[in-house]
């Protein structure tokens, strides 16, 4: 490049570099920012409003929410580990777990107990009672599960396994195979006797 070339692409430059583009510049950031902040803050509340003292209100740090809901959830039967998040809307708490459960535990049951053990817990140490949701997510199951050949059932229930054991083979087209060389006799007289 030319020394004529370079002068040029400087002056373009300098004309991008103007005070006027620098504030906008500026003020975008500073916008960047704010919305960041305020999507993190609706994220993951900072404290959770607990109760309505004398004297004003009572917060609990998201911190301390999260903790005793990890020892509730941890110390429920069939919970083998789990996240959590927290979210805060119209000053409600919403409680969302991802958890996996220990193989052979009635996933119906485990979230049951969850459920209420989160919200007597929540209330009972905190006095949290504007609790919104609790939402359970299950992802996997932890350990081998305890399946024995009894345990499968047939889909068709017409056809049992005693049933099957006592009826007559059938041909492929659906009609009983017919032993050609006795006689048979004729149904309307079967109906008869």
């Amino acid at each position: 490049m030319t020394n004529i070339e370079w002068a040029e692409m400087w002056r373009a430059l300098e004309s991008l570099l103007t005070l006027q583009n620098a504030v906008l510049a500026g003020l975008a950031i500073l916008v960047l920012l704010y919305f960041w902040g305020r999507i993190r803050r609706l994220r993951r509340p900072p404290e959770v409003f607990a109760f309505e003292s004398n004297r004003g209100g009572v917060y609990v740090t998201s911190a301390a929410v999260a903790e005793l809901v990890q020892k509730i959830s941890l110390s429920t039967e069939g919970v083998a580990r789990l996240t959590s998040r927290l979210y805060r809307r119209n000053d409600r708490l919403h409680v969302h777990l991802r958890i996996h459960l220990h193989a052979n535990y009635p996933m119906r049951e485990v979230s049951r107990k969850l459920e209420h053990r989160l919200a007597a817990g929540l209330q009972n140490t905190y006095g949290i009672e504007n609790l919104e949701e609790i939402r359970i997510v299950v992802a996997g199951v932890v350990g081998d599960p305890d399946v024995l050949e009894d345990d499968y059932r047939v889909l068709d229930a017409s056809r049992t396994p005693e049933s099957e054991q006592d009826a007559e083979p059938e041909s492929r087209t659906g009609e009983q195979d017919v032993d050609e060389s006795k006689p048979q006799e004729d149904p309307e007289r079967e109906r008869e006797r």
